[in-house]
């Protein structure tokens, strides 16, 4: 797949989203006309599902950096919330150093990563997530799409989340022929509302 259609189809689609969009429903439109930049099909296959994540994640980064040089724009990269930003300049705009923008501007990465390397990447991907939920803002944007992401209303509280995110988790896990991209959505949007409503409650 030419990488320029994908960065072509990106930029018309990111502005089009103001309060984010996650990588699973951008995925979704890729596939569709007009875009059809991925196929349809194949998603369950681990190692599929890798190099379509990888060479999204990719495309995102060098969008992101070609925005920042250009100064026409900005773009928050997480897996549950992909959002356009305006510009801005100034210190404002700078980023600390990116672990994840390093590895996926390495092509060895997606080369290297066989079948039986993409589980052992899935288990550290989950470590990493764990300590990066942290650095998520919790705006009413990212709040709002945990919830959806986990098909609650806002008003839910703490132990509705948790039955839904284990109803889910199950459902879409990986080991049970899931998605593993839906899947580590849950995980982030069930990290980022507990750690909402824990604020919002004081648990």
């Amino acid at each position: 797949m030419p990488q320029h259609k994908l960065l072509t189809a990106l930029e018309k689609i990111l502005p089009q989203h103001s309060l984010g969009i996650s990588e699973y429903n951008l995925i979704q439109i890729l596939q569709k006309p007009p875009y059809q930049v991925f196929i349809k099909g194949g998603m369950s296959d681990p190692l599929i599902l890798f190099q379509t994540h990888f060479i999204l994640f990719n495309a995102l980064y060098q969008l992101k950096d070609l925005w920042q040089a250009e100064q026409k724009a900005n773009l928050d990269i997480l897996v549950t919330h992909i959002r356009f930003l305006p510009y801005q300049k100034g210190p404002v705009a700078l980023s600390k150093e990116d672990k994840l923008r390093t590895y996926y501007l390495d092509w060895q990465n997606f080369t290297d990563t066989n079948k039986q390397d993409v589980e052992l990447l899935i288990e550290s991907f989950w470590d990493f997530m764990a300590e990066d939920i942290k650095s998520i803002p919790q705006t009413p944007a990212v709040i709002k799409n945990a919830f959806e992401c986990l098909l609650l209303n806002e008003d839910a509280d703490f132990s509705q989340v948790k039955r839904q995110y284990r109803k889910l988790l199950h459902q879409y896990h990986p080991d049970k022929g899931g998605e593993t991209i839906k899947a580590q959505q849950i995980e982030e949007a069930f990290n980022v509302l507990k750690k909402h409503l824990s604020c919002t409650t004081g648990r």
